[in-house]
């Protein structure tokens, strides 16, 4: 089974939101940047910013994110004129605190919601004709589907993200200060390579090639809109003409952790030949 196209690019788009809500306790990095990892990354021209570092920034923002606990965030992305949504809670900060419940467009006006939460990874039975059902994925004998939940778990750890991508190169530059809903912010622009990104998060051979000949190449740019507690309220990623991305986070340290199914609505992928 081939993953969508997009699936590449909101992967590569999504690394810099994922290292974001890492435990800055993970990495360790110095206002210069001086560390092995963080010496790929260029420093902002900016006098003023002298100090700040793409490495720093993510270090930042993740203790942010770790003092809340919590967020909410909606996500949207369109790749070559196809545009996809999702929305959904995150809960922790760890690997092993990390609960999560994304709901993501399908088409056609239907979604699939994944939850990760103690441990398992479930599926909603929808679309694989089992309504009111959780299919848990990790028991799928197809490999893309093993491969998926696998991938999530690692996705889910958030130190080793912040790890990958601090040893990608990019740049970091502060801009203005603006108001979204109410709330002042600072934006921050970072750009880097989006083949070496792909390549730092373990994406690279398929997930480059396809990404190539869609004509996604060269430098992806995310805008961030930090908060006065160094939170990002809202993120806009582009690459060129071929990818566009809005997300906006909220409700910081409000959520409840997410719970797995009742066990009694679980069935096997492999028993329903997934």
């Amino acid at each position: 089974m081939r993953r969508p196209l997009i699936s590449a690019a909101l992967a590569a788009a999504l690394a810099l939101s994922l290292a974001a809500c890492a435990d800055s306790t993970g990495t360790k990095d110095s206002a210069s940047g001086a560390s092995a990892s963080a010496g790929a990354v260029r420093e902002s021209a900016a006098p003023a910013d002298a100090k700040l570092t793409l490495a720093s920034f993510i270090a930042d923002t993740s203790a942010a994110f770790t003092a809340a606990g919590s967020y909410k965030f909606t996500l949207t992305s369109t790749m070559s004129g196809q545009t996809t949504g999702a929305s959904g809670t995150i809960v922790g900060s760890t690997a092993g605190s990390l609960s999560m419940s994304v709901t993501t467009d399908t088409g056609g006006g239907g979604s699939v919601t994944i939850i990760m939460a103690d441990g398992g990874t479930y599926m909603d039975g929808t679309m694989a004709g089992e309504p009111g059902k959780w299919i848990d994925l990790g028991t799928s004998t197809n490999p893309a589907l093993a491969g998926l939940a696998d991938e999530m778990k690692k996705s889910a750890d958030p130190a080793a993200t912040l790890s990958k991508l601090s040893s990608t190169a990019g740049t970091i530059v502060r801009g203005e200060t603006s108001t979204i809903d109410g709330t002042k912010v600072t934006a921050y622009t970072l750009s880097v390579d989006m083949t070496d990104m792909l390549a730092a998060m373990g994406q690279a051979g398929a997930s480059t090639d396809a990404l190539a000949a869609a004509g996604a190449t060269g430098m992806v740019e995310t805008v961030y809109y930090v908060d006065a507690k160094g939170r990002p309220v809202k993120s806009v990623t582009t690459l060129g003409t071929t990818l566009s991305q809005e997300a906006t986070y909220s409700g910081f340290g409000e959520q409840e952790p997410v719970k797995a199914p009742e066990a009694s609505t679980i069935i096997p992928a492999s028993a329903i030949g997934m």
